[in-house]
């Protein structure tokens, strides 16, 4: 599917979308109306409301669901092992979107569809984090034989949009997630900054274990090297 049509696709899902929110609007309407006319039994809940989190993928679903737990509404939208660059948003996904408090996206080519959607939606108070922006991204690394897409922009330098999987960045990372939960949502603050810290010891820890291997390594290597030496 070339990109015009996924954009037109997208714009689809954004009117169904619209339409199916709209619905839901009036229901709620009527049901205000009608507990109104009751006497107004039921106040409304807001302050005891959770707040919604929506993320795209796995990564940062875990690191919220780690951080704030059963305090907030949390949703993911892709499954795992679902490729975000041919990922279509049904008009589930972007109502989901449209109602959260935070919306949690990796960002770079492979969602671009975020973006569309993005730009065709009121932000409605919404705070959006992109994680490519949390940290300092790095030179994507081809590897011998991987298949690489040649275009006119040749020239341009492509980054490892997969940013957690360095532990420096994962430690940052956590940081910013815990801070955007945090201004969301007060009455929990103590909760966030202790699992943010837990959380940030437990990929300290993983980074120690991933220096050990690697010095491990090299040692071997020179060890092996040595006696290569030693026997020629």
């Amino acid at each position: 599917m070339n990109l015009k049509m996924k954009k037109r696709r997208v714009r689809d899902f954004l009117v169904a979308g619209s339409l199916i929110l709209g619905m839901m609007l009036i229901g709620c309407g009527m049901s205000g109306q009608q507990t109104e006319q009751n006497g107004g039994k039921e106040q409304n809940k807001v302050e005891n409301e959770k707040i919604s989190v929506v993320a795209t993928i796995f990564p940062q679903y875990d690191f919220v669901r780690q951080i704030a737990g059963e305090n907030v509404e949390l949703k993911m939208l892709l499954k795992p092992g679902e490729e975000t660059h041919s990922y279509e948003p049904t008009p589930q996904d972007i109502i989901a979107i449209q109602n959260s408090d935070l919306f949690i996206y990796v960002g770079g080519e492979n969602d671009a569809w975020v973006e569309d959607i993005l730009e065709s939606m009121p932000d409605n108070g919404r705070k959006t984090l992109k994680l490519v922006d949390c940290v300092d991204t790095v030179e994507e690394e081809h590897v011998e034989g991987m298949k690489e897409d040649h275009d006119e922009n040749e020239d341009e330098s492509e980054y490892d949009e997969h940013v957690w999987l360095s532990l420096i960045n994962a430690h940052e990372v956590v940081r910013y997630l815990s801070n955007e939960v945090q201004k969301l949502d007060d009455v929990h603050k103590k909760t966030y900054e202790e699992n943010l810290v837990n959380l940030q010891e437990d990929i300290q820890k993983d980074a120690e274990e991933v220096k050990q291997v690697c010095i491990y390594q090299k040692e071997k290597r020179i060890a092996e090297n040595a006696l290569r030496l030693e026997e020629s």
